[in-house]
Order: C-alpha cells, then structure tokens, then sequence
C-alpha cells in the first residue's frame, strides 16, 4: 500500500496498515497517552481505544478510533460541543478546538468517552 503509514496496535498486538484519504499520513499520531478518559459506567468492565490524529490535505484534523471490533460498538462525535458524527468511527477533516468521542459497546451499553485537543489545523476565519 503505497499512502499506508504503519500503526503499532496496543489492543491487538499487532501492527495495523492504514489508508488514510487526504490527509498527510506523515503526521498521524495515536494521543492515547495525551486524551482523558471518563468511564460512565465504573462497575462494567472497561474497554480501550486509541484515537489516531492526522493532518488534512487543506486543512482541518482527521480523527480516528482504532478499536479492536469496531462493528461491535456505537460512536458519537462532538466537535467543540457540536455533531461531529454518528455511528462511525471515523471524523474527518473537522476543525476546533476540542474533539470528544462516546464509544458504546453495543451488548451492554458499557461507554467510554474519550476528550483531545485539537491541533491548529485550520485557516482563521476573518
């Protein structure tokens, strides 16, 4: 795969090859270590996701859950306190300030949701 950068996966023990459309794989990060996790659910057992940053081609920031059965669990985006997506796991080329992800695990309703600053990606609006 020729535009495919090379992720260590932390849940799979594998590695992980992803295509990442129009953006600059060159700068695709995980911020697992850097995001702040808030479980809703304490008495469930916990699961863990990264969230794989990268830059757009023009701008904006491309934000990524790297989930082991992604099929297996329900996503909701917010971007700066707005819809950023639903359902998938993918939020592409968003601009602000703070990106927040809810991920559910669809057999017992288990949520984790996970907050990263966003990178200044984008042209200011004059």
């Amino acid at each position: 795969m020729k535009n495919a950068t090379k992720f260590s996966s932390a849940l799979a023990g594998c590695l992980l090859f992803a295509a990442l459309l129009f953006t600059n794989v060159t700068t695709a990060q995980s911020v697992r270590g850097i995001s702040t996790d808030k479980s809703v659910h304490p008495h469930l057992a916990k699961f863990h996701f990264d969230i794989l940053i990268s830059n757009c081609y023009f701008s904006g920031t491309t934000l990524t859950v790297q989930i082991a059965n992604p099929e297996l669990y329900h996503f909701y985006w917010e971007i700066d306190g707005g819809v950023g997506g639903r359902g998938i796991t993918t939020a592409s080329c968003v601009c602000g300030n703070i990106a927040t992800v809810r991920v559910i695990r669809n057999r017992d309703g288990m949520q984790v949701v996970r907050t990263v600053n966003l990178p200044n990606s984008c042209p200011a609006v004059k």
